[in-house]
């Protein structure tokens, strides 16, 4: 049995910095969790410094994943494939032999700049859940519930869980994350490109993907549309292996190209409609609208057209503190 399994991971009285057997870039170890007594199962990836690792841990993100006691093992050993999937960094499995009445049992810490690789992996485990039948648990009051089994909250560097605070965001700091109802197609993106009955899939998704990005109303939704068609398994949009890693370019089908044109055209149009937008949601538009393969130094057009925008007082970023919401 591997050893991240629930089963194999519940009947160790202690694990002390363990490889992970088929995952060997993570490291398992039972430690105290930063705010709670005993109890957790901590997995590290190797990418990450200790420093990092106590950081992201306040005054940041978290995302809770709550399904029922009873169906705690099976739902994990759904979940940590898709959280390896992503190279999630930093997350944690409660331990219920050693500590049966904690709430927070599935824990995932966000490193700040990749939100969008943890709306991905959310938008898959909250389908996977579902398809397995798992029964939803019981969120605390100071959680928002962003899918049927996840919810997110930021936990302020003054506060413990001790004296948690009455809000899920007591900072009211800019949110990241979306009701995952809005992503609801990613999962029917990931079907069509894994199907094996679709005639001309690269066309058939293009259209799909095209008819589904004029309709988003989200920034951030745009931004995880981008990162979802980077996916190895959209390898299939790519004319030629080799170009795997070259979104633009050589590498780039007309269907993909389309995709991509799409994506580009709704975020401006996105951006000059909303005019006052979150710094998260500037930084998901610089994402998109920056990593291309630029052989000049001149800033592509689409990028141009943003930046002018901003100066023509068009649009306005809304400073950290200022942004109670997110477009």
């Amino acid at each position: 049995m591997e050893n991240w399994r629930y089963a194999s991971l519940s009947g160790n009285e202690t694990i002390s910095n363990q490889k992970v057997s088929d995952q060997p870039h993570y490291t398992i170890k039972s430690a105290s969790a930063l705010y709670a007594a005993s109890g957790f199962i901590v997995f590290r990836h190797d990418s990450l410094s200790l420093g990092t690792e106590t950081e992201i841990q306040v005054n940041n993100w978290a995302i809770d994943i709550y399904v029922s006691q009873t169906d705690l093992a099976a739902a994990w050993d759904s979940i940590f494939p898709i959280l390896a999937k992503y190279d999630c960094e930093l997350f944690q499995i409660v331990n219920l032999k050693k500590n049966p009445a904690e709430k927070h049992q599935i824990t995932i810490f966000v490193v700040p700049g990749q939100e969008y690789k943890y709306r991905l992996a959310l938008s898959e485990i909250d389908y996977v859940l579902k398809h397995h039948h798992i029964h939803p648990g019981i969120p605390t009051k100071t959680d928002k519930m962003i899918g049927v089994y996840s919810a997110v909250r930021f936990i302020p560097a003054k506060e413990t869980i001790a004296g948690l605070a009455n809000s899920y965001n007591p900072d009211n700091i800019p949110e990241v994350f979306y009701p995952l109802s809005q992503s609801d197609f990613f999962q029917e993106a990931r079907l069509i490109i894994s199907s094996s009955e679709i005639k001309n899939k690269r066309k058939f998704l293009k259209k799909f993907l095209v008819g589904k990005i004029a309709a988003v109303t989200n920034i951030l939704v745009l931004q995880d549309i981008y990162h979802l068609i980077k996916m190895p398994e959209f390898d299939y949009l790519r004319k030629k292996k080799k170009f795997r890693f070259i979104p633009f370019g050589k590498g780039e089908t007309l269907a993909l190209r389309a995709i991509n044109k799409a994506l580009r055209k709704r975020l401006l149009v996105l951006a000059k409609n909303i005019k006052f937008i979150s710094i998260a949601a500037d930084q998901a538009i610089r994402d998109v609208l920056v990593d291309r393969k630029i052989r000049k130094s001149v800033a592509p057009r689409s990028l141009r057209k943003y930046l002018r925008l901003q100066k023509k007082g068009i649009i306005k970023i809304i400073g950290t503190r200022e942004a109670s919401t997110y477009h």
